[in-house]
């Protein structure tokens, strides 16, 4: 609301709604990949943080690889 005020001084302006962000995260600073033995058939994709959304496309083809071939030389990094 500040940053709007110094563009549009002139403009009177009140927010109805204020809206927070949690952001979880890794040890490391990581995207996780897990496999549960409960869950035989799932991959369960863990991108956390300001690159989540990153992370998640670069976790998603090695979860496509996975299922298409049974193997991804890069999930170790994320495993």
């Amino acid at each position: 609301m500040a940053e709007f005020q110094k563009l549009f001084p002139n403009i009177d302006v009140q927010a109805e709604f204020y809206l927070g962000a949690f952001y979880g995260g890794t040890h490391n600073g990581l995207p996780m990949i897990k496999m549960y033995e409960q869950y035989p058939r799932y991959f369960f994709i863990f991108g956390y943080g300001d690159n989540g959304t990153v992370y998640n496309q670069v976790l998603g083809r090695i979860v496509k690889n996975l299922i298409e071939t049974g193997k991804d030389e890069n999930l170790s990094l994320y495993n």
